[in-house]
Order: structure tokens, then sequence, then C-alpha cells
């Protein structure tokens, strides 16, 4: 049976085709998946695809319901699809996000705290490592490491869960071709950033999508070391991101704030 949404609620898309991942939002009104798919397609290509030929593959697939959105295994409001354009293979997620103007106005002021805590950390490390310093650039430096620390106090706090209950997230990883995705539940307070180590149990659990050990390893020791952080996506609601560099070259990693409470169901 399928719940009729009343109100424009806000999505995200992932696209990857071609090698390339385009993410966007939108809003839209539904009452079913199909008319879902058709909202994003109608974005796509104003948006995504630029080949004339890639449109009419897309608009024509679409009316013919050739492609539909499936849930995505043990995920809520989340789904999946493919599509076949110039013999290439698509892949398309679209997640059900947590629309909260607070938190939209809090992720573009995170945004001001990381660029601060980036400058004052590059200036620190940069004096830290001069050999003959003088008296100016000691107290220069002891400035700089005092501004690195507060900002860096700043950045922690923007980047915790807020609310009552647990969050719901859900992590997309694209490397390779290959998309994964996972859900999970963090407490309030909690840095979204752990998420990333619990992650890697989950890649672990899906062979197909990382073949190589060496990768799982690779992956497993950078995350401990804490080298990835994730960072919010300028010009979306929720979403987080950061990259990782594996044998077979770069990766990307989503993560959005799901909102579970109302879902369009097959």
């Amino acid at each position: 049976m399928q719940k009729e949404i009343s109100k424009k609620e806000l999505y995200t898309s992932l696209f990857e085709y071609n090698g390339f991942l385009s993410i966007h939002q939108f809003y839209v009104q539904v009452d079913s998946l199909k008319t879902l798919l058709v909202k994003w397609g109608i974005l796509a290509n104003n948006k995504i695809f630029t080949n004339r030929e890639d449109k009419k593959v897309l608009k024509d697939e679409l009316k013919d319901e050739v492609n539909r959105l499936i849930s995505i295994t043990d995920t809520n409001n989340a789904w999946l699809s493919f599509f076949l354009l110039n013999k290439d293979l698509g892949s398309l997620v679209i997640i059900k996000t947590i629309n909260n103007k607070v938190l939209e106005n809090t992720i573009y002021s995170i945004h001001n705290i990381w660029a601060k805590y980036t400058f004052y950390k590059g200036e620190y490390e940069q004096l830290k490592n001069v050999i003959n310093t003088t008296k100016e650039r000691s107290k220069l430096r002891r400035k700089y490491e005092r501004l690195m620390n507060f900002w860096g106090n700043k950045k922690l706090t923007a980047s915790t869960h807020h609310g009552v209950q647990k969050g719901l997230y859900t992590i997309v990883m694209e490397y390779n071709g290959d998309v994964f995705v996972y859900q999970f539940y963090i407490s309030h307070g909690e840095d979204i950033n752990n998420v990333l180590k619990l992650w890697p149990t989950e890649l672990r659990r899906n062979k197909a999508f990382l073949e190589d050990e060496e990768d799982y390893i690779l992956l497993e020791q950078k995350i401990q070391r804490e080298v990835y952080q994730l960072v919010p996506v300028e010009g979306l609601i929720n979403v987080w991101s950061t990259y990782f560099m594996l044998k077979d070259g770069l990766g990307n990693i989503y993560v959005i704030k799901t909102d579970e409470e109302v879902m369009v169901e097959e």
C-alpha cells in the first residue's frame, strides 16, 4: 500500500555514469516511486545530461517505463535504478533527505568554520617546521596554534548529530564504477565521522565491491588514522562528503541525513 506525501519533500540523487558521479537535490510531491523517477528524469535532462542522444534515450525509457526504482535491501527511503545509455550503464540512487532549515544554516556556517580551521592549521604547520625561528615567528606560531585549536573545537561541535533521538544516515560509496549503499544510526552528540570507522566492516561483507584484500587493509588503516574527514557539500542540505585513494584510483563517499518518517513504497 502506498502512502501519499501531502507536501513537497527533499530528495538527494546520486547518478554514476561513464566514470562520473553527479549529486543533486530536488523538492517534489510524489505518491509513488514511478512519479519520483519521472521527476528525477526531468532534473537529469535539465542539469545532468548535455548529449542530445542521452536525453532522448532517457526520456524514451522513462516514457516506456523500462526503468523503475527498487528499494535497496536493508535500507529505509533509499532506492536504486539502472539506465543503459550509449551502451554504458548508469546507476541511480535516490535518498529521501531530512529538510531542516536550521541545519541548512548550520551547514553553511560549517563551511566558514572548516575554512578557518584549515587556514590556521596550514599556517601553524608551516611555522612549526621552520628550524631557525625568531621571537616574532614563535609568537605568531603560538597564536596560530591557539586559533587552530579554537576552530578545531568548533568544527567538531558542528559535525555532531543534534537531535533527541538517534538519527538515520545513509552512506554512499562510489569507486571504480561501483556504488555501495549502507545506513546507520548515530546518537545525539556523536561525531558523524565515527561512521567511517564502522563502515569497513560492512564493506567486507560485500566482497563483490572491493575484490582486493589490500584495499580493505589500506582503507581501514587510513580511517583509523583519521585521514578522511567528512565535510558538508556546499549548496546541499544535510549532505557531507570525502574522498579516498585506493589501487584503482579515486573514490567518493557521501553521507546523507535520511528522513525515515514517510516512505514511498513500491
